[in-house]
């Protein structure tokens, strides 16, 4: 599956491994998850509790989704679509995973 096009706002969160921590735990030990202000409230839902100031960061948001554009239509990105028409991609770059997950 090609990754389809994204906006800004279509993205709930971003995660961002540690170096070499790529493909490991994803519950926050191992990297960082940087949540999009405008779906905080949503966000929070989903995961069953409230995401703090201190997880939005639009800047690191943009900043993934830059580098997945740079890259969007090339085999090294993962794509899994969930139940409910959601989307994670993952890349792997130098030692480092990022991922997206949509709204």
């Amino acid at each position: 599956m090609t990754m389809p096009e994204l906006e800004f706002n279509d993205i709930n969160c971003v995660y961002i491994s540690k170096r070499n921590k790529a493909n490991n735990c994803m519950c926050g030990c191992s990297g960082t998850y940087f949540y999009n202000e405008v779906n905080k409230i949503k966000a929070g839902k989903n995961r069953g509790y409230d995401v703090t100031a201190e997880e939005v960061n639009e800047k690191e948001v943009q900043s993934v989704l830059d580098l997945f554009v740079g890259y969007k239509g090339k085999k090294n990105i993962e794509v899994i679509e969930d139940k409910d028409n959601k989307y994670i991609f993952t890349i792997i770059i130098s030692s480092i995973q990022y991922t997206i997950y949509t709204i």
